[in-house]
């Protein structure tokens, strides 16, 4: 066993110790002016008549709105005080029917998760993935695109104790507490997403096994068989991309969730304020750069003391719509 510094060695494997990724433009539902931008849909044509028709709305705003290359003048007109209004809140039954939602809060990307379902957890032969149920979202919320970044952590005033192992404007921030990815979420106004949205984000009502399939693919994360042993830029591998636009949430580090550690059939409150101790399990998510396929399924999970540091876990944050 290699052993994380701050972290229990006993217990710490190899996969967790050490460390080995902005997409081109994607079409883009919004809302401004008070403008509902639509929720796509599969086929129906009353369904599409409705799409074209706020289109067109849209275009009378910002010519163009709904083209990637146009998003970033969209986004500065929602920002300026518009509202996202219903934005995702009828319930998707498959992944197909999503397309990304794209939205900038303090310069960071956010793609919106719609309501939906799934059943957490994938692996009865893994303990802590056991007993996993099905888990539905009433309404949508907002996940970062991209693990954060060492460039918008100091942009946006982040603190923490410990130096980056890998430096790099556009690699993820790592070697940070769970209580520092905390606060630097709360200085966005958001917060870390919980065990179930971290999942629902990457697997989404399909329960793929990964981010992008049911099939192991090597060129979609970054991860031990191809990382030289580092971090890589976030965002780096564009087809690994889950249902809702999110990259690297299979390899580059492990994430951590606001969630305590417990089986899912655990009586206890995942969510409990444990105040300052730094010896409490908190979920982290997704594998990292020294991982290899188990650890980097959209279900794997694994508890890490919320005190501890590792150059292979970092961060995302969420905010509810």
């Amino acid at each position: 066993m290699v052993a994380m510094k701050g972290v229990m060695p006993q217990t710490t494997p190899l996969f967790l110790a050490g460390v080995r990724l902005l997409p081109a433009g994607v079409l883009v539902l919004a809302v401004a002016a008070g403008v509902f931008a639509g929720v796509q849909t599969n086929t129906a044509d009353t369904a599409q008549a409705q799409v074209e028709t706020q289109v067109a709305a849209l275009n009378a705003i910002v010519p163009g709105a709904t083209q990637g290359a146009q998003w970033e003048r969209w986004a500065a007109i929602e920002d300026n005080g518009s509202q996202i209004g219903e934005l995702g809140t009828n319930t998707v039954t498959s992944n197909e029917q999503w397309e990304t939602v794209e939205r900038k809060f303090e310069g960071v990307t956010m793609v919106l998760v719609p309501a939906g379902s799934f059943t957490i957890g994938a692996n009865p032969q893994q303990d802590d993935e056991r007993n996993g149920s099905l888990i539905r979202f009433d309404e949508p919320f907002w996940i970062d695109q991209t693990e954060v970044t060492q460039a918008d952590f100091e942009r946006l005033g982040g603190v923490k104790a410990n130096a980056n192992g890998f430096d790099g404007e556009q690699r993820p921030v790592e070697r940070i507490t769970w209580f520092e990815a905390r606060d630097f979420c709360a200085l966005r106004g958001a917060r870390l997403p919980t065990e179930a949205e971290w999942e629902y984000a990457a697997r989404g009502p399909d329960d793929l096994v990964y981010p992008w399939g049911n099939d192991w693919n090597p060129d979609n994360a970054v991860w031990d068989g191809n990382s030289n042993s580092e971090t890589a830029n976030v965002g780096s591998i564009p087809a690994g991309r889950s249902w809702v636009g999110a990259f690297d949430l299979s390899g580059n580090v492990w994430e951590w969730v606001s969630s305590l550690y417990l089986p899912y059939n655990s009586q206890e409150d995942r969510e409990a304020d444990t105040g300052n101790r730094t010896d409490v399990p908190r979920v982290v998510r997704g594998g990292s750069w020294a991982g290899s396929d188990p650890y980097l399924r959209g279900a794997s999970r694994y508890g890490v003391n919320a005190g501890g540091v590792s150059n292979g876990i970092g961060f995302r944050c969420a905010r509810s719509s």
